[in-house]
């Protein structure tokens, strides 16, 4: 299979690179696999489905069948369901009810024509389904070391496609009345797979139905980027656009808005770096380098990412050492990957929840094995703990826009669970900017080495 998570790319993986990606999360017992775009073409089964209706259609009423297209059939199965959303949730029911819809708006009303349509269209749903041509190496390689599973929105039962046998546990939404991205779901699942939440892992192509649905019943997800899609869409975009606007907003304003001295824990990070061997550094949120500067300074090789176009173009002209790539880190492929480590400070508790997860996901795609991560985050010690509107648990927005989530040691530690921790603390960090003037933040700072027990 060729997912890509959280937008970083990785090699089409099929077979030894599935199991790879897979055994990357550590504490899997079981792995639950959407299945409409995940394990099959569901838009070309579908349209192939449809396709032989109509030519049924044709042999038994061409003036019928000449009304309609496959376009026109998929919008009125839409409103089919969307007027039997919550009177039914079986699939077969609202795809009958789609084709007596189509008939009537025909003027064709015929009820015994529209099941037996359903009928057609059923059997080539079912019994025409390709799978990717990646799936069964995959699953076969996965199902010797973990206990698999089917969890899906849709009705494509193992035994129609080909994969009977091979899932241990199976879910769908229609026989329990909720529907990814509902938590119900993977709540279901977990008791079916007789697993903890953190012993399950989800594959699924859906960012809100799968990746966002698992993240918010607390399950670790891949997601199976088939058609790569950029991972900032839909409310994920809205968000990352706003806080972009922001920094971007407060950049042009206000210029190297905390002067050229680095942070203590650029300081302190460096020397990590070095007593460790690292060379190759990344840096996401690097704004305008005065934190890239000091690696730079001292020989490492230095890429930064950095969103705000006028932040961007100030790092390059402070900080000619290090190379620098203006977008969104969650979009943006880096040269010189893998990276032996990767600093990030004050960047990741601007996330919300979901996508705190996916960066800490992408930042762990471009290390390479054994790499470090340094990161740096407002800590529950801080002064401005608890001040403002709070928008998510331990998150406060105390200035417009620019909600902050504040880590005590187990969240930190939580979030980068995927990771063998070495130092997990706070420090103090003085800074002299703005109407502010002197002050200091207490900062939580984890350093960690990407997990070798990991393939």
């Amino acid at each position: 299979m060729g997912p890509s998570v959280t937008g970083h790319e990785e090699p089409p993986i099929c077979h030894s690179e599935e199991e790879s990606y897979i055994n990357k999360f550590t504490g899997i017992r079981a792995v639950s696999f959407d299945g409409d775009g995940t394990l099959w073409d569901f838009e070309k089964v579908m349209r192939h489905s449809l396709r032989q209706v109509l030519n049924e259609l044709e042999r038994i009423n061409p003036r019928a069948a000449s009304l309609l297209d496959i376009d026109k059939m998929i919008k009125v199965r839409e409103r089919a369901a969307e007027e039997l959303k919550g009177k039914t949730a079986n699939l077969e029911e609202i795809r009958l009810q789609a084709f007596r819809e189509t008939l009537k708006d025909i003027d064709k009303p015929n009820d015994i024509l529209a099941s037996h349509l359903n009928e057609v269209y059923l059997h080539h749903r079912f019994e025409d389904i390709e799978l990717f041509e990646d799936v069964l190496p995959t699953l076969n390689a996965l199902r010797s070391k973990y206990s698999l599973g089917l969890l899906s929105n849709g009705n494509s039962y193992p035994e129609r496609c080909d994969l009977n046998g091979i899932f241990q546990f199976v879910v769908f939404s229609q026989n329990y009345g909720a529907a990814k991205p509902d938590s119900r779901l993977f709540e279901i699942a977990l008791e079916k797979a007789n697993c903890s939440k953190q012993e399950l892992l989800h594959v699924g192509d859906s960012l809100e139905n799968d990746v966002t649905g698992a993240i918010n019943a607390g399950i670790r997800c891949v997601w199976l980027n088939r058609k790569q899609i950029k991972p900032n869409s839909g409310t994920m975009k809205e968000y990352v656009q706003d806080m972009n606007g922001y920094w971007e907003t407060r950049f042009s304003k206000e210029g190297k808005i905390w002067g050229d001295s680095p942070s203590r824990t650029a300081t302190y990070a460096l020397g990590l770096f070095q007593e460790h061997g690292a060379k190759r550094i990344l840096v996401p949120g690097v704004g305008y380098g005065r934190n890239a500067k000091p690696f730079s300074s001292a020989g490492f090789n230095v890429v930064g990412i950095e969103a705000s176009e006028t932040a961007f173009k100030l790092a390059k002209e402070y900080d000619p050492g290090s190379t620098f790539l203006h977008g969104s880190y969650l979009d943006i492929v880096p040269g010189n990957r893998p990276y032996d480590a990767v600093y990030c400070f004050n960047l990741l508790h601007l996330f919300r929840e979901n996508e705190r997860k996916l960066f800490i996901d992408k930042s762990w795609g471009e290390l390479k094995k054994g790499g470090l991560i340094f990161f740096v985050v407002f800590s529950e010690k801080d002064p401005s703990f608890g001040k403002g509107r709070e928008v998510e648990k331990n998150t406060f927005e105390s200035k417009p826009g620019r909600p902050v989530h504040y880590f005590d040691k187990n969240d930190l530690q939580e979030h980068f669970q995927d990771f063998s921790i070495i130092e997990n603390a706070t420090m103090e960090d003085p800074e002299n900017h703005g109407e502010e003037g002197a002050h200091s933040h207490v900062l939580r700072y984890i350093f960690a080495r990407k997990n070798l027990n990991r393939i």
